[in-house]
């Protein structure tokens, strides 16, 4: 199970990135340090869904740049899965023995009317308080007949944040600077500490010392040590200003790009859960996220990291609790020129 804080998911269809990938990023990186590559096998099969049926039998892993995966039985059909089971005598789970198609996580199985009726038949005691949660969710979230929701199957349709009130950090309202052309001040939700700054590595070299101490400014610097761009907030308040010194940064197209970048890990800065997303795309190694002391800690190694910006650019939100927890009043958001 990966390391996860905050809030509780709820009803949230996140599985595989943020309880699959990150806790498998951590467990590799643990045993292969040293490694740049490894080789994982998958029994992953083309006819299980759309979306398998476009995978190769050998490529590099999209979520897990560590990885390259290999699918040996990619072609093989269930009658082939069922034939090598039964001719090899190997045991397999006794859910299938019951008529479920599908063994996994309660949610995933339950993802269609048979299985959902399999669960009502052999297992109440677990079928029906998932079936209240779910009740409970649909009314937390204001739907006019949460039981026909639910047992329409409308509840597996993703939902992204809605309903869920951590999702409101999805959002950050900002202004233009009046006085300084390309400086913008953010409303963050939560209070600037340690962890802001290591989200500006990407763009370069961190310099507490250059900056004006009374306004508590940061600067990032370039490798020719050129200040870029200024940060200027105080620790433990949510007030920050941000000035874009040049229009060009490091790996962005123009102005409108670089801010985009700046905004995504602003974004980021308030919604790290420790999914462990950014950390299993970065091809460097150079990431590290972990819970101590009962606090987060988001930590960019700068002799790793090589402004590639994939830790930005792979999610197209920037952050991908941001993607997942999308809501409908933070996509109106994004529309808005005062929020992003």
């Amino acid at each position: 199970m990966a390391e996860i804080i905050g809030p509780p998911s709820r009803v949230m269809r996140w599985c595989c990135t943020v309880f699959k990938t990150g806790a498998i990023t951590r467990y590799v990186d643990s045993l292969y340090k040293n490694k740049p590559k490894i080789i994982v096998f998958q029994g992953i099969r083309h006819s299980e869904s759309i979306s398998r049926s476009k995978y190769d039998r050998e490529s590099d892993s999209p979520k897990i740049t560590k990885q390259r995966v290999v699918s040996p039985i990619i072609k093989w059909t269930d009658f082939d899965v069922w034939l090598y089971i039964f001719t090899r005598k190997l045991d397999f789970n006794g859910a299938y023995k019951l008529g479920f198609s599908r063994v996994g996580c309660w949610c995933c199985p339950n993802n269609g009317f048979w299985s959902e009726f399999l669960s009502k038949v052999f297992h109440p005691e677990q079928y029906y308080p998932w079936r209240d949660q779910l009740i409970k969710n649909a009314i937390d979230i204001g739907k006019k007949d949460p039981e026909e929701y639910v047992d329409s199957g409308a509840w597996k349709a993703k939902q992204g944040g809605e309903g869920i009130e951590y999702a409101k950090n999805n959002v950050v309202s900002f202004e233009p600077c009046a006085l300084e052309e390309n400086s913008f001040n953010y409303e963050l939700n939560k209070p600037i500490d340690d962890n802001l700054y290591e989200l500006f590595k990407p763009f370069g070299k961190i310099n507490f010392d250059l900056g004006n101490q009374r306004l508590h400014e940061v600067v990032v610097m370039d490798k020719n040590n050129n200040i870029i761009i200024k940060l200027q907030g105080k620790k433990g308040d949510v007030h920050l200003k941000v000035s874009i010194l040049t229009p060009r940064l490091a790996g962005s197209k123009n102005f409108k790009d670089a801010k985009r970048k700046i905004e995504c890990q602003i974004t980021k800065f308030q919604m790290c859960l420790n999914c462990s997303a950014c950390m299993s795309v970065c091809r460097f190694d150079a990431i590290k996220i972990k819970y101590t002391q009962n606090r987060l800690v988001y930590k960019i190694d700068e002799n790793k990291c090589v402004n590639c910006f994939e830790c930005i650019n792979h999610y197209t939100s920037g952050c991908y609790l941001k993607k997942v927890l999308a809501t409908r009043d933070g996509m109106e958001g994004i529309k808005d020129e005062n929020k992003i």
